[in-house]
């Protein structure tokens, strides 16, 4: 069986990578800044607005509390949708969307879980 401490970090080390992955590949998916620069960033920050909530509202929860096997499988989940997202036939740019809201909510659901992690570990050195 693996230890708690190991799964806290396998999942921020799953929720971080993922997220950079399908947030860099959204990134490009909105196309070049230089092509329509008010376009791009107006998508970045709908992303950004999407993925914070998503982040404050499913992954915090999961976030402070010990890891579960659906934490697992969330993370799965969202793994395969960004992989089914490539494949689709839409828009880049909704396309690119989708994948920055989701990479940023899994970065940003990292740094919630990194913050527990760490109040955890300074709370036991306190003892």
């Amino acid at each position: 069986m693996i230890s708690i401490r190991i799964q806290k970090i396998i999942l921020m080390i799953l929720w971080f990578s993922g997220g950079l992955i399908l947030f860099t590949k959204g990134a490009g998916n909105l196309g070049a800044i230089s092509e329509n620069r008010a376009l791009h960033i107006s998508l970045l920050i709908v992303g950004y607005l999407l993925g914070e909530l998503k982040a404050r509202n499913i992954l915090m929860r999961s976030a402070l509390r010990d890891p579960l096997p659906k934490d697992f499988l969330l993370i799965a989940l969202m793994m395969g949708f960004g992989v089914i997202l490539a494949q689709l036939s839409m828009p880049a740019e909704a396309r690119g969307l989708l994948q920055v809201a989701i990479g940023f909510a899994l970065i940003r659901g990292a740094v919630f879980r990194s913050r527990r992690f760490v109040e955890g570990s300074r709370a036991l050195d306190t003892k």
